[in-house]
Order: structure tokens, then C-alpha cells, then sequence
């Protein structure tokens, strides 16, 4: 009799620890997560040789801020606009993306990750130009910019 309340008392104990309330949380779509204010925290350009070794990387100054909403924009960390347009969320073949019209050329960042809080960006090109102490071609370029919204912290 004994094992018989210890045995139920053991299976109500198990059964007991696995019921956890669960809260329903709600995955937002990534063109809504893309909406607000967000700061660069690090924007960085490197570029590689054919043999994919790296040969030369620029870093922007971080403190950009991005404000998403039906238009991009963009400020330096001064403060000076330098991007108002339009953009397109788009999802290809398992991946998000962003495309924006940047000094007259189309970019399109493949959204790396984005929630509320952090999100991060990379555009790869072949066959760029770069200053090194002259013109110099890489045959592949890899822009990553990391951004974060203190404004949901």
C-alpha cells in the first residue's frame, strides 16, 4: 500500500512539474519588426581577394540613426540627413531582405536577424572598388551594419 501512494505520489509530482503556464507570445512579421528608430552600433565594409583572404576593411563611425516607418531615413551621428526613400521588406527563399535606392544605387541587405531590440544587416557584391593608397578592385565586398533600438529596451 505504501509503494502504491508513493508511486502516485511520484506520477502527480511528474505530471505536476511538466504543466508550466505557457504565455502566448506573438511573432511579428519582420516588415513590422523593421519599424522604428534604430541606432548603427557598428557598420563596417571589408573586402576580399578572389582567394577569399581579406585585403581591406573600412569602419563607419557608429550612432547612425535609422527611422523606419513608411520611408527610410537616415542621420550621421551629427545629426545631418544623408538618405529619405522609399524601401521594400521582402522574403526570398527562406531569407528577409531590404531594398532602398542609396545615393542613386539600389541596395538590398539581406536582414541577417531583427527583433525588438537588435537587428542586423549584410550586403555582398563582387568585382568593388576600394581606396587603399590608390584604386584598388576586391573581388568580393561584404557590408554588415548592427543596429539596436534603445527606445524598447
Amino acid at each position: 500500500m505504501k509503494r502504491l501512494i508513493l508511486f502516485s505520489l511520484l506520477v502527480l509530482f511528474a505530471a505536476s512539474s511538466c504543466t508550466k503556464d505557457k504565455k502566448k507570445t506573438t511573432v511579428k512579421p519582420v516588415p513590422e519588426l523593421l519599424k522604428g528608430t534604430w541606432f548603427t552600433i557598428s557598420d563596417n565594409i571589408v573586402y576580399f581577394d578572389s582567394a577569399n583572404n581579406k585585403v581591406f576593411e573600412t569602419n563607419n563611425t557608429p550612432n547612425s540613426k535609422y527611422v523606419i516607418n513608411d520611408k527610410i531615413s537616415r542621420t550621421d551621428p551629427t545629426g545631418k540627413s544623408n538618405l529619405s526613400t522609399s524601401y521594400t521588406a521582402t522574403y526570398v527563399n527562406g531569407k528577409n531582405f531590404i531594398t532602398f535606392t542609396d545615393n542613386g544605387s539600389a541596395q538590398t541587405f539581406e536582414i541577417l536577424q531583427v527583433d525588438t531590440k537588435v537587428m542586423a544587416w549584410q550586403l555582398e557584391k563582387t568585382n568593388q572598388m576600394y581606396n587603399d593608397n590608390g584604386q584598388k578592385t576586391a573581388a568580393k565586398m561584404v557590408y554588415t551594419i548592427n543596429f539596436k533600438c534603445p527606445c524598447r529596451e
